[in-house]
């Protein structure tokens, strides 16, 4: 199905050519209900497990990709960057094609080691060795282990392919793996955890529908016409990966730097650019909400006299660092820092700050810049306090 979908200036256009909400054209009000339907998605994200810590650009490009593919949202898991479609969209799929009377037939074979096989087939009973050996042989053929708690092979046979289609998947329990252990940002070491607690819970059940979801995706990949829309999904799947990824990586990076007033540089008629004096913002008790504006409230400027006196940019050594999370010079002063790690902040900050640290990133200039005229300092070392003023 091939949609034709309106830009937002498009829409917007469209919005100050029509006069009332009933002459809309068909196509925008298409457009407009596309849009809906794509935010109420975008905000069912966040309130998944898996949706709470991407980011709004994130969730909405997950959300065209739901809707351009017909999923729905409990159809999807995202597990790092990438995006699955578990077990519940390949069910559907396959309820679909038994509706539409192009399956033959559909068998979860459980072939797991059953110990009450066992105990009949060594009290005589042929029903229950003959079975007991498929088992066996199955397990051989698909390469599943005797000791796995649960184990299925999921059959498949479709009325137009003269052979049947078959996944497997098994699950050992209590199998145990190692991760990384973080506390408070710091590695620690490592530790082991359940490697599948959901397997364990239900093994059973676990087990069909892997097996399942494994066996659709073989047909999937064999079939041209469905192989074709596969490596589309495929590819849409990439792409929403790198937006994913870039949408984590801006978010760490706005963490690196905790929230506080920063620096502010006044300009005047004769220093537009704010040039010369620093002056540290206003607390943020300063800005308040007025009721009678917008529901977010509305940001009001503090007054001059709230601002502390200027601090002349011979004072700005004195200035001291954020406390920065994690970061060995958090809450140093600028004069206490050796040069080689200063200079190295100061490219850093140059390079990856915002444009809220660019006042710092002056600071740092000014003292470096008042280490290197002074021959009396000694080398990669700060010059002591008040060398200046002798």
């Amino acid at each position: 199905m091939t949609t034709t979908a309106l830009t937002k200036r498009e829409i917007a256009q469209k919005l100050r050519e029509a006069p009332r909400r009933g002459e809309f054209p068909p196509k925008v009000r298409a457009a407009l209900e596309l849009r809906k339907q794509q935010h109420q998605v975008a905000a069912s994200i966040a309130a998944l497990s898996w949706g709470k810590g991407l980011t709004p650009d994130s969730r909405e490009a997950i959300s065209f990709y739901l809707q351009a593919n017909a999923i729905d949202v409990t159809e999807v898991d995202v597990l790092g960057d990438n995006i699955y479609r578990n077990a519940k969209y390949f069910l559907r799929r396959l309820s679909e094609m038994v509706g539409a009377e192009l399956v033959e037939y559909v068998r979860a074979d459980h072939v797991v080691a059953d110990p009450r096989l066992k105990t009949r087939s060594d009290a005589g009973d042929e029903k229950s060795r003959l079975e007991l050996r498929r088992r066996e042989d199955e397990r051989i053929a698909f390469a599943i282990p005797d000791e796995a708690t649960a184990a299925c092979v999921f059959r498949v046979k479709l009325k137009s392919v003269p052979h049947e289609f078959a996944g497997a998947k098994w699950i050992v329990k209590g199998r145990k793996k190692k991760v990384k252990d973080f506390q408070n940002g710091q590695f620690k070491g490592w530790k082991e955890v359940t490697a599948d607690p959901v397997g364990d819970e239900t093994p059973v059940e676990t087990v069909e529908t892997r097996a399942c979801r494994r066996c659709m995706r073989l047909i999937a990949s064999t079939i041209p016409a469905l192989k074709f829309r596969e490596d589309e999904m495929r590819d849409q799947a990439l792409l929403l990966r790198d937006i994913i990824a870039q949408g984590r990586a801006t978010a760490r990076a706005a963490e690196v730097f905790e929230p506080r007033p920063a620096l502010l540089r006044a300009g005047t008629d004769d220093d537009p650019y704010g040039s010369g004096a620093i002056e540290p913002a206003a607390p943020a008790a300063a800005f308040t909400e007025s009721p009678d504006k917008d529901p977010a409230g509305e940001m009001i400027a503090p007054a001059a006299a709230a601002l502390a006196p200027p601090i002349a940019p011979s004072e700005a050594r004195d200035v001291t660092l954020p406390n920065w999370r994690n970061h060995p010079l958090a809450g140093a002063r600028i004069r206490d820092v050796p040069t080689p790690e200063l200079e190295a902040l100061h490219i850093t900050l140059r390079e990856k700050g915002g444009i809220n640290q660019q006042p710092l990133v002056d600071a740092i200039a000014e003292e470096l810049e008042a280490r290197r005229t002074a021959p009396e300092s000694a080398a990669g070392e700060p010059p002591a306090a008040g060398a200046e003023d002798g």
